[in-house]
């Protein structure tokens, strides 16, 4: 499943966590409007590897960015925030697809698709088939003491949240992931529309 091979990435190495009970989530702001990259604008980052950026701005936020034939990916990872802001270029730097996403899992809210003249061809609400809605995520995980990063996301082990549609209950489910203990992950896995805990699992952890 790709969540847990998602999951299973971030536990490669460790790291600290830091805890924020505090269910007032601000979105960053994604619109439908077109827009075009320019490179000018984040001259400031390092390139790392041939044609990969990163780097901190001014406030502090995680900013990727993956030039290819293809097109251009463009990542930025909120200081205090457990939102990104993701876009997709095309090759003559016309957007492709933009919207938010949830520490680089799932995404979240609106997203846009873009022909690659620049129209508006497409939007999807990806919060809409889920009525326990990740603001009730964040009560559940207080609840069960699991503790959630609030920040850019560069490494380490982290509490994991994803949803999708799942072929064993035949329903779409949110996902949560943690270490329990240090050689012991925690997987819980809740109705999306009502937040009914369908299963909990636990997986051996061995860290090599």
């Amino acid at each position: 499943m790709k969540w847990f091979l998602l999951l299973l990435l971030f536990f490669e190495m460790g790291y600290a966590q830091k805890t924020f009970p505090n269910y007032n989530v601000i979105e960053p702001i994604v619109t439908k409007d077109f827009e075009k990259f320019n490179q000018d604008e984040y001259s400031f980052l390092k390139e790392e590897q041939p044609e990969i950026y990163r780097g901190f701005d001014q406030e502090r936020n995680y900013i990727v960015i993956v030039k290819a034939d293809a097109g251009i990916s463009f990542t930025k990872n909120f200081n205090n925030s457990y939102f990104a802001v993701s876009k997709i270029f095309y090759s003559n730097g016309n957007i492709k697809r933009k919207g938010i996403a949830f520490n680089n899992s799932f995404c979240k809210s609106i997203w846009y698709e873009f022909s690659e003249d620049g129209k508006l061809i497409k939007e999807t609400n990806y919060d809409e088939p889920y009525k326990f809605t990740f603001e009730k995520i964040l009560q559940f995980c207080e609840k069960e003491k699991i503790p959630l990063t609030k920040e850019p996301i560069t490494n380490g082990v982290h509490s994991q949240i994803n949803r999708t549609y799942d072929e064993k209950f035949k329903q779409n489910v949110w996902y949560v992931s943690w270490f329990k203990q240090t050689d012991l992950i925690e997987i819980f896995v809740l109705d999306g529309e009502s937040g009914k805990l369908l299963e909990k699992r636990y997986m051996d952890y061995i860290n090599n």
